[in-house]
């Protein structure tokens, strides 16, 4: 007895990984039709909400964009969006069910995609009044096979139904004038990248703005660029966007500077 009393203690880790299997495929079923109820109640909610919907879609820069936007719609508008890098249905539905989704005027979603089909699935969930598109890499390539197959899902964002979708310029060579509904992201000029800062100017409605933020480097100019022009095809004026962009802080772990703890010399 003293040689096998301790068998099944000594086995348990070896089949551990075979009972979570186990338990994962039996609770599956139950799982996803409870969360398709989830999904698919959040979706009537925002049908009969009064809101305006935005989705940001984009191999990168997403949630940036989606943070950036929500500062400078917040001088008009009441804004929610999905905190953090929530980007799935699931995600989307729990920021609907939230207490921060009662009585806003805007909702911004953020939209991954791994698989083909994804993108149309969250926009038959949000249904966008404006989106925004940032751009396109390689990022999840393994599961789309190529590069032309991840624009093609994230072009999903043009045929949902939205006013205006705002790209990113490196999009024009791919976009051109095939969709109507097309608006270019206004250009960066003037870009002064500073240890503690970066400084540019932007062209809005005629008018050139002067840009001094916190967010730092080349992407985090072109991020501000796309929200800007989102934010003034939503109606907002230039003094509205400028005070916006000026309540910007660095998004945590998003180049975000540190005081350095080196002794000056």
């Amino acid at each position: 007895y003293n040689l096998i009393a301790y068998v099944p203690l000594a086995l348990m880790p070896m089949l551990m990984p075979a009972l979570l299997c186990l338990a994962n495929v039996t609770t599956r079923p139950f799982e996803n039709a409870r969360n398709r109820k989830f999904i698919k109640r959040a979706g009537q909610v925002l049908d009969e909400a009064k809101i305006i919907t935005v989705g940001v879609v984009g191999s990168y820069g997403k949630t940036s964009v989606k943070n950036i936007l929500n500062a400078i719609l917040s001088e008009k508008y009441t804004v929610v969006s999905t905190p953090s890098s929530f980007n799935t249905p699931t995600g989307i539905a729990r920021t609907v069910f939230s207490k921060e989704f009662a009585d806003k005027q805007v909702f911004i979603a953020e939209m991954g995609a791994r698989k083909a089909g994804d993108i149309s699935e969250l926009c038959s969930i949000v249904k966008p009044d404006y989106g925004v598109f940032t751009g396109v890499c390689r990022q999840h390539i393994e599961t789309f096979g190529s590069l032309d197959n991840v624009y093609r899902e994230k072009s999903e964002i043009f045929h949902c139904g939205a006013k205006k979708v705002v790209c990113g310029n490196s999009l024009r060579s791919r976009v051109g004038e095939n969709e109507e509904n097309v608006v270019y992201a206004c250009e960066v000029q003037n870009l002064r990248l500073e240890d503690k800062q970066t400084a540019f100017t932007l062209t809005l409605g005629g008018e050139n703005v002067e840009i001094k933020t916190p967010l730092l480097g080349r992407s985090g100019a072109e991020d501000i660029a796309l929200a800007a022009t989102l934010a003034y095809e939503m109606g907002l004026t230039v003094a509205e966007i400028q005070r916006g962009v000026a309540k910007l802080q660095p998004i945590p772990h998003r180049l975000q500077s540190y005081p350095s703890s080196c002794p000056r010399s």
